[in-house]
């Protein structure tokens, strides 16, 4: 199982416990045991922590931001808000404030994000007692009730959750083709690249012999999609998890200036007078994070040609039975077998 397997597969089952034993885990514990975790799993130099000031988040919205690098000195990133499913079955505080009398973190977290050029995501926390796959499950593998402890949904999608309250639900929100496990970031076996795989391209997908019904993602999202950032290698090399305010200039130019106020526009309800600021938490993750299978390439995902980065010819093609949404051909070489779309 590989590190994001692994830390959805806890974060379900310790949301089962806590439940049994009565034991309240928070949105903030849980974001920090996942960091934690992921890190540890990963082998600890493949993996990095960095921290912000802690009251900046209250104002930003975002739990967690996530840089990928993905070679050629280049990096996705993601602005990312955690949610915690609660036991009836719904997102008790998606609809929550940034601060105690701000604006709502949904409006912020975007906001913040477009300013930078950045995906907004939420990372919902799960556990429920009963899970329909055919509805619900959206990744290409096989399923597996327990990577819903950890998904990842794009914030167009969380909004359309919002209201009525009635939506603000485990079986709404996993009912979009796009709400996918934590591990198709690092563990999919399409060669593609997971941002546009998951938003643009999956809204065309059919889920389990059930149509799902298409709704293209909105402009900016798309805008979004196709940037890559640079990857910030002087924070990889730096000693020590906690960053200096020159560091956070550097990495949120738009956000640490007197021109951020105007971020939410004067139609939003607070007014230009919104200050955005950053996440508590950022986690670099590094090329050719470990995973426990040897034929997968960078970050957990298959090189190009289909199983690994070392592995060299000798390939056969063989069709191979998956999801209607994502055909693949199993490759079958002298080291194992390796899957690729």
């Amino acid at each position: 199982m590989t590190p994001a397997a692994q830390v959805s597969d806890d974060v379900w089952n310790r949301l089962k416990q806590s439940r049994e034993f009565d034991v309240r885990l928070g949105e903030e514990t849980l974001t920090d045991i996942l960091t934690l975790d992921f890190t540890r799993l990963s082998g600890g130099h493949k993996v990095k922590i960095r921290q912000t000031e802690k009251h900046e988040e209250a104002q930003n919205g975002a739990d967690l931001e996530i840089f990928v690098n993905i070679g050629g000195g280049s990096a996705f990133r993601y602005a990312v808000q955690a949610k915690k499913l609660y036991p009836e079955g719904k997102y008790r505080y998606l609809k929550a404030k940034a601060g105690k009398s701000g604006p709502f973190q949904l409006d912020v977290l975007e906001a913040a994000a477009k300013a930078n050029g950045i995906l907004p995501y939420y990372l919902l926390y799960n556990y429920v007692d009963r899970v329909n796959t055919d509805q619900h499950w959206h990744c290409c593998q096989s399923p597996d009730e327990n990577q819903f402890g950890c998904t990842l949904v794009p914030s167009w999608r969380v909004r359309q959750a919002i209201d009525p309250p009635c939506c603000r639900t485990f079986k709404f929100l996993h009912s979009f083709p796009e709400a996918l496990p934590f591990r198709c970031r690092f563990d999919c076996p399409r060669d593609a690249r997971w941002d546009r795989k998951c938003e643009t391209e999956r809204s065309h997908f059919k889920s389990h012999g059930s149509t799902i019904t298409f709704q293209e993602a909105p402009d900016w999202w798309k805008d979004l999609e196709r940037r890559e950032h640079e990857w910030p290698e002087w924070l990889w090399e730096r000693e020590g998890p906690q960053l200096s305010m020159d560091d956070t200039r550097r990495l949120w130019p738009e956000l640490i200036s007197d021109t951020l106020e105007t971020s939410l526009g004067a139609e939003h309800p607070r007014g230009p007078s919104v200050r955005l600021s950053v996440p508590r938490r950022i986690l670099l993750i590094g090329p050719d994070t470990c995973t426990d299978e040897p034929e997968r390439g960078r970050n957990g995902v298959l090189s190009p040609n289909g199983s690994g980065s070392s592995a060299k010819g000798g390939l056969e093609l063989v069709e191979r039975r998956l999801p209607p949404h994502c055909r693949t051909r199993q490759m079958k070489s002298g080291k194992g077998t390796a899957r690729r779309a």
